[in-house]
Formats: structure tokens, C-alpha cells, sequence
């Protein structure tokens, strides 16, 4: 599955009632380990338009911010070394792993 497909089934796994997007109280449901204060910064985050629900499109670019910033922490790496050989694969892995946690709430789809 493509990268545009995985997020959208993601999405879909989030919204719960299917409504075609993702409220608050959806969010806070599918993120049961987070507070509610964690829970609404994350939301508000999201919400880039401040409408009170989580778009697709939203929801993508904020996958998107994400994989850019892990993609940009990387390159510092590897920069930093000037060596693709010495940069820690694990710890990078152990990045995009904690990004894709943040991003399902830890949710197993």
C-alpha cells in the first residue's frame, strides 16, 4: 500500500461514526493513554481551519509535517556524519515508529 493509502486508512480507523472526519471526542476515544489536555493540543494541531473537526486533508498534512520532520532529522544525521554507513539505522526507525505512534495514538489498526 502506498503511503497516500496508508494514511487514509488511518484516517478511516480514526473516524469512528464515519462521518468523514474526526472530533474531539473520536480523537480523546482512540487515544485512551493520552489526557484530555494532550488529547486537545494534538486536536487543536490538527485542526488547521479551527473548525471543530479533523478533515482528510488535515489529517494528511499533519501525517505529512510529521514524516518531513522525521525525513529532516535524518538528514541532519547524515550530514552530521557524512556518512550514510554511520548513521544509526535503529534510532531512526525508533523515530518513524514514535511519529507513526503519535499519529494512530498508539492505536494497532
Amino acid at each position: 500500500m502506498d503511503r497516500a493509502g496508508s494514511v487514509s486508512s488511518l484516517f478511516r480507523a480514526c473516524d469512528l461514526d464515519g462521518s468523514g472526519y474526526i472530533d474531539e471526542a473520536e480523537l480523546a476515544n482512540i487515544c485512551p493513554e493520552l489526557s484530555n489536555s494532550e488529547v486537545h493540543a494534538i486536536f487543536v494541531a490538527l485542526d488547521k481551519d479551527g473548525d471543530g473537526k479533523i478533515g482528510k486533508d488535515e489529517f494528511s498534512r499533519g501525517f505529512r509535517e510529521i514524516s518531513d520532520t522525521l525525513k529532516g532529522r535524518r538528514r541532519s544525521r547524515v550530514q552530521s556524519t557524512n556518512s550514510l554507513d554511520e548513521v544509526n539505522v535503529e534510532e531512526f526507525i525508533g523515530d518513524l515508529d514514535e511519529g507513526l505512534q503519535t499519529l494512530s495514538c498508539g492505536r494497532i489498526l
